[in-house]
């Protein structure tokens, strides 16, 4: 009995540290996509601030 026990704790605890290894994988994908996003977003204002200073000199011309 106790070895069964034992056994099933070994696999709860393996389970338990599966599942928190799992969590941060999950957790830093997650972040990686928010950082890619967030940079997606960057380059895309940064290209409309840019168009609009190439467009600056040709209105005021």
């Amino acid at each position: 009995m106790v070895e069964v026990d034992k056994i099933i704790i070994e696999g709860n605890t393996s389970s338990i540290e599966q599942e928190q290894e799992n969590n941060k994988i999950l957790k830093n994908d997650l972040c990686m996509q928010y950082i890619a996003s967030r940079i997606d977003l960057l380059e895309k204002l940064i290209n409309v601030h840019v168009s609009r200073f190439k467009w600056q000199p040709n209105l005021l011309t």
